[in-house]
């Protein structure tokens, strides 16, 4: 919840800076080997709500390593496997234990399990032969971040897959999420297999920007990692550098690697990536482990456009961009804080530039402030009339944990059809 900007990334930045604070919160793993141990509270606290304990408190299970499994059998047992903490989650795969290895596969199909890949990417780390159709189902999961993790799981696995599974890797070189095609193109590069080579050359001209998020160059330098061992020295390609200083490099490697005339060429491209949204003037990021992560953009023109990378657009009847546009503007007046709602992987951010700069609203769960509840009902409204209700729905179910109290109405109940 793969690409960098994806949502497991994001969650490793907050648990490698926890792990750096981790001594201010948790003794260090040596000074807790040279005394008995607490497990019950230790497993508490590495699986605690804030990052910084369960940080401090995963470096005491890494130290203890087979030794704490007992204890987190028994936590399991006395909590539930739903509370368990990415930390700990990813903990699980990096113990040589069948058990452990059982209980993280439960977590990977437990569409509830909210760090479903934590678990598998857990897994794929040093992926056994009886994790093999785990990964070959979950390459079809909802949740990009999950398929992501599928992929490098079977990349990992010997090469003795199957032309049915490879079949299914190459399938994903057509999937919505770049981070996805990229590990399903690293996975069949390992076994020898060219086909996603084209795939990945068409992804060093991707241009991806959500206001100061620039997924293009993460997906181009994910793609040029991949593609520089193969086209050989002497590419004078830069992914960071500006599309005109690109072309020439480009230009060279297409004539190196002569896709175009070779049978892995133009007929195995999946139809090229929608061009870039641009006059964009809002926007919402959202961040969900459980349903998957959205990005939704309000252009001048009044096109309401979704997709991190695989964008859809549709124009919002006048009525109802002209009540968004008010409501727009009535969400500047909500005071700016670093976070509404408690912390967490989770939130949805509103992006509101103007003239000054950019401001960002970041809205935990149950903390969505009054000024942003019609604002959040209107996008859903727009998203009801510009792509379906399915769309919708969805969206308000992946919304739904960041409600405020005035999200609800005066019984106390939800608009989420699903009950939150």
């Amino acid at each position: 919840m793969t690409g960098a900007a994806r949502h497991p990334a994001l969650c490793a930045v907050l648990f490698a800076a926890a792990v750096a604070g981790a001594s201010t919160a948790q003794e260090s793993a040596p000074a807790a080997e040279s005394r008995a141990v607490d497990w019950r509270r230790l497993l508490d606290r590495a699986n605690s709500d804030n990052p910084y304990f369960s940080a401090g408190a995963t470096k005491v299970l890494e130290a203890r390593g087979l030794e704490a499994w007992p204890a987190l059998d028994s936590f399991v047992r006395r909590r539930s496997i739903y509370a368990l903490s990415a930390p700990v989650t990813t903990w699980l795969g990096k113990l040589d234990h069948p058990p452990a290895r059982a209980l993280l596969r439960r977590a990977a199909r437990d569409p509830e399990f909210p760090w479903r890949p934590y678990a598998v990417r857990a897994l794929a780390e040093a992926p056994r032969e009886d994790d093999r159709a785990l990964f070959r189902d979950l390459l079809e999961d909802p949740l990009p971040a999950a398929r992501e993790a599928a992929a490098e799981g079977l990349g990992r696995c010997p090469a003795t897959a199957s032309d049915d599974e490879t079949a299914a890797l190459r399938a994903r070189l057509a999937d919505s999420s770049f981070d996805v095609r990229a590990a399903a193109a690293d996975a069949l590069f390992k076994r020898g297999d060219r086909s996603a080579l084209p795939v990945m050359v068409d992804a060093l001209d991707l241009v991806r920007r959500f206001f100061d998020l620039d997924f293009g160059e993460i997906a181009r330098r994910r793609a040029w990692a991949l593609v520089a061992p193969i086209a050989g020295e002497g590419v004078p390609y830069d992914p960071g550098a500006p599309p005109e200083h690109r072309a020439f490099a480009m230009t060279i490697l297409r004539r190196r690697l002569a896709l175009d005339a070779s049978p892995d060429g133009a007929a195995s491209r999946p139809a090229a990536w929608a061009p870039d949204v641009d006059r964009v003037v809002f926007g919402l990021e959202v961040r969900s482990c459980r349903r998957g992560d959205a990005f939704l953009r309000l252009t001048a023109e009044g096109d309401l456009v979704t997709g991190q990378y695989d964008l859809k657009a549709g124009r919002i009847p006048p009525a109802l961009l002209a009540t968004l546009r008010e409501e727009i503007e009535r969400a500047r007046a909500v005071p700016e804080r670093p976070l509404y709602g408690r912390p967490g992987c989770d939130f949805e951010r509103y992006y509101l530039p103007d003239e000054d700069g950019l401001r960002r609203l970041t809205v935990g769960p149950e903390g969505r402030p009054a000024g942003l509840t019609r604002l959040a009902a209107l996008l859903t409204e727009a998203l009801r009339e510009t792509q379906g209700d399915v769309a919708a729905e969805a969206h308000l179910r992946r919304t739904a944990p960041f409600a405020g109290v005035d999200d609800y109405g005066a019984e106390g109940e939800s608009d989420d059809p699903d009950g939150g």
